[in-house]
C-alpha cells in the first residue's frame, strides 16, 4: 500500500482446482502462474492413493517475511519476528520499546506491536475485515497514522496507540476521506503535519477528482496533523512515493522516476529543488533518516535487494544489511540501528538436477483430494515448468 510496488498483500497466493469431466482447469490468485500436466488418472479408490494425477506449478508468491535488526551494519541481523505468516513493514516506537508493523498472520492484514523489552507475542492493534499498514509513529509515541481501507478506499487514519488495550483500532479516525488512495503516511518530528502520497488527481486535490484511470502516476501531500490544510508538494507525470521527513524535519524524503529509474530525493518543503541521493543505475526506494541524518533506503543492485544509507549529501554509502537473504522497507530505532524485512525460513525444498544451467527449486509435493482423484500438486519457483514422459 505504501509504493508503486503492490501490497504484500495483493500478492497472496491462491491456488484453485477444479475437475469439471475430463477437463482439468487450474486457475491462480495474483502473483502465481501455473502449468498443469495431468498423468495417469486414478481409476479407483485403491489406485488413486497410488498413482496421482500430477499438477506442476510455477510460485511467484512469498514464502513467509519476517522483522529483523541489524545491531552492526553488515552483519547478520536478529531476527525478531518468527510466525510463518507474512510480516513487514516495522516502525519503532520513539523510546525504542515497541516496533509496530503489519502482518498477515491470521490471513488478513493487520497491525501488531511488539514488545522488546518484554519476551511475548506481538500484540494486534487492529482487527478488521479491512486492510491496515504503513504505520508511523507521533513523535511522543501516543499515536499512530496509518493507511486502512476500512471505507472501501485507502485513506489515511490516526488511532490511540494503546498496545494494552483491546483493539485500539476502534478509535481510528479518517483523515484523508477522499475518493483516490492515500497512502504511506509520516509524522513530522514536531507532530504537527503529515505527509502522504496519493493518486488524487493533479490538477485539484481537493475537489475530490481521480486521476484519469489505469494511469499511472503518485504525487506527495502535506496536510496538519488533524487531516486539515492539505497542500500538495510536487507535481511531476511519473511516479513520486515513499514520502518521510529528513532528521531536523525541513525537507522531504522520498522516491521518485523523474530521473529515469527509482532514485531518492531530497526536497524543501515549498516543493522546489529536489536533489537526488541516490545511484542512477541502481532502483531505490523506501527512504527513512535516521537520527544522526544519515538516510536509509532499500537498493536493488542485479537480483539482490539490500538496505544501504548514504550522508546527507548522498555520499557515504554503506551497506546496513547482510547478505543472507533480500531486505526491504528500512526504518530506524533511536539508537541508530536499522530494522527491515525480509524472507524468514521456509518449507525445505528440493534441488534437481537438470540440462538447464544451475539448479532450480522445487517446493515439496502436497496432495489434494478430489471426489474422484487425487492431485499431486508440485511448485517451482521461478520457472515455468512443463513434465517430459
Amino acid at each position: 500500500m505504501s509504493s508503486r510496488l503492490s501490497s504484500p498483500s495483493a500478492r497472496r497466493a491462491v491456488l484453485f482446482v477444479l475437475a469439471l469431466g475430463a477437463a482439468r482447469v487450474v486457475a491462480a490468485g495474483i502473483g502465481v502462474v501455473i502449468t498443469v500436466v495431468a498423468v495417469a488418472p486414478a481409476l479407483d479408490a485403491q489406485s488413486r492413493a497410488r498413482d496421482a494425477e500430477t499438477v506442476v506449478y510455477s510460485s511467484l508468491a512469498p514464502g513467509n517475511w519476517d522483522i529483523y535488526r541489524f545491531d552492526r551494519p553488515g552483519e547478520p541481523p536478529r531476527r525478531l519476528t518468527t510466525d510463518p505468516g507474512l510480516d513487514y513493514n516495522p516502525v519503532v516506537s520513539p523510546d525504542g520499546r515497541w516496533v509496530v508493523f503489519t502482518s498477515e498472520r491470521t490471513g488478513n492484514p493487520d497491525l501488531y506491536a511488539l514488545d522488546l523489552e518484554q519476551a511475548g507475542e506481538p500484540v494486534r492493534l487492529t482487527a478488521s475485515d479491512a486492510m491496515e499498514d504503513a504505520a508511523d509513529f507521533s513523535p511522543d509515541g501516543r499515536t499512530l497514522v496509518f493507511v486502512s481501507t476500512e471505507t472501501g478506499n485507502p485513506d489515511v487514519y490516526s488511532m490511540p496507540f494503546d498496545p494494552g488495550g483491546a483493539d485500539s483500532g476502534r478509535a481510528a479516525v479518517n483523515l484523508t476521506r477522499h475518493a483516490a488512495g492515500d497512502y504511506s503516511p509520516a509524522m513530522s518530528p514536531d507532530g504537527t503535519q503529515i505527509l502522504f502520497s496519493s493518486g488524487r488527481a493533479a490538477d485539484d486535490a481537493a475537489s475530490g477528482a481521480l486521476a484519469a484511470a489505469g494511469s499511472e502516476a503518485s504525487e506527495l501531500f502535506v496536510m496538519r496533523a488533524d487531516g486539515t490544510n492539505v497542500r500538495r508538494l510536487t507535481r511531476h507525470p511519473g511516479w513520486d512515493g515513499a514520502p518521510a521527513w529528513s532528521s531536523d524535519g525541513q525537507a522531504v524524503l522520498f522516491y521518485s522516476e523523474r530521473a529515469g529509474g527509482t532514485r531518492i530525493f531530497e526536497m524543501p518543503l515549498d516543493g522546489t529543488m529536489p536533489r537526488v541521493l541516490s545511484a542512477a543505475d541502481q532502483g531505490a526506494l523506501s527512504p527513512v533518516a535516521g537520527p544522526d541524518g544519515r538516510v536509509a533506503f532499500t537498493r536493488r543492485q542485479g537480483d539482490r535487494w539490500s538496505v544501504v544509507s548514504v550522508g546527507s549529501d548522498g555520499g557515504g554509502l554503506r551497506t546496513e544489511s547482510d547478505e543472507t537473504r533480500d531486505y526491504w522497507g528500512p526504518t530506524f530505532d533511536p539508537s541508530g540501528r536499522v530494522l527491515a524485512f525480509g524472507p524468514g525460513p521456509t518449507d525445505p525444498a528440493t534441488l534437481f538436477a537438470s540440462d538447464v544451467p544451475g539448479p532450480f527449486v522445487v517446493h515439496p509435493t502436497r496432495s489434494m483430494d478430489l471426489p474422484d482423484r487425487t492431485l499431486a500438486l508440485t511448485g517451482i519457483r521461478g520457472y515455468l515448468p512443463t513434465l517430459h514422459p
